[in-house]
């Protein structure tokens, strides 16, 4: 890697609904990712952002649980833990 950089412990993302897209472009860090802190959206507030069905699912099929989240109506932040 670039920046000799070959794991991360905790990952906190906050990209006012692009964290999927940051996710997606970053497959060979995430499998190394133990801890994710994320925002998460029910409602879309910007043109094209991942809503949390979308985003839950690819974290859970990239090996992670949803450990707790809690929120208002529209967003929430949300804790996955690698399995």
């Amino acid at each position: 890697m670039e920046n000799h950089i070959t794991h991360i412990d905790y990952m906190w993302l906050d990209m006012e609904g692009a964290e999927l897209i940051a996710l997606k472009s970053s497959s060979r860090i995430l499998s190394t990712v133990k801890v994710i802190s994320t925002e998460v959206n029910f409602k879309e507030y910007r043109k094209g952002m991942a809503l949390f069905e979308e985003f839950n699912s690819f974290l859970l099929n990239s090996g992670f649980i949803l450990h707790k989240i809690w929120g208002t109506y529209g967003q929430a932040t949300a804790i996955y833990i690698r399995k």
